[in-house]
C-alpha cells in the first residue's frame, strides 16, 4: 500500500511567500527585489539615452563626413569648421554621459539607502510586535 502525503497548502501570494520564511527575513527579500525593480529601471534608462547620444554621433558623423568630402578641396576652411563643430557636439555628448552615469550612481546610492531604512524599519516593527505578543502570553500555574 503506498503511502499518501498530506499536501500542504501554498501561500496564497507573494508577499504571504515571503512572510512565510520567517517575519524576519521576509522585509529583506521583498526588498531585493523591489530594489531590483528599481535598479534595472535605472540602468534601462540610462542606456537608452547613451544609445540615444551614440546614434545621434553616428549620423552627424556620417553627414559631416559627406560635408568634408564636398567642401575639402574648395574649401578646407568649411571641411576644417565641419569636423570641429562635430567634435564639439560629440564632447557636449560625453559630458551628458558622464552628467548622467554620475546622476545614475547617486540615485542608486539613494535607493540603496532609503530602502535599507525602511526595511529596517520594517525589521524593527516586527521584532516590537513578537516581542509586545509573547509579552501578553503568560504562563497559567499549575
Amino acid at each position: 500500500m503506498a503511502k499518501t502525503r498530506k499536501k500542504q497548502s501554498a501561500p496564497e501570494g507573494p508577499v504571504q511567500a515571503l512572510l512565510s520564511l520567517s517575519p524576519l527575513a521576509g522585509p529583506q527579500v521583498h526588498q531585493f527585489w523591489e530594489m531590483q525593480e528599481r535598479l534595472l529601471k535605472e540602468a534601462e534608462t540610462f542606456s537608452k539615452h547613451w544609445f540615444e547620444r551614440r546614434h545621434t554621433a553616428a549620423r552627424t558623423g556620417l553627414q559631416t563626413t559627406a560635408a568634408m568630402f564636398e567642401t575639402c578641396t574648395s574649401d578646407p576652411a568649411a571641411a576644417g569648421k565641419a569636423l570641429h563643430d562635430w567634435q564639439m557636439q560629440s564632447a557636449e555628448r560625453i559630458t551628458e554621459d558622464v552628467q548622467e552615469w554620475i546622476d545614475l550612481c547617486t540615485r542608486s546610492a539613494e535607493l540603496f539607502a532609503s530602502a535599507e531604512v525602511a526595511v529596517n524599519r520594517e525589521t524593527m516593527e516586527t521584532v516590537s510586535e513578537t516581542i509586545k505578543d509573547a509579552g501578553h502570553r503568560h504562563a497559567t500555574p499549575v
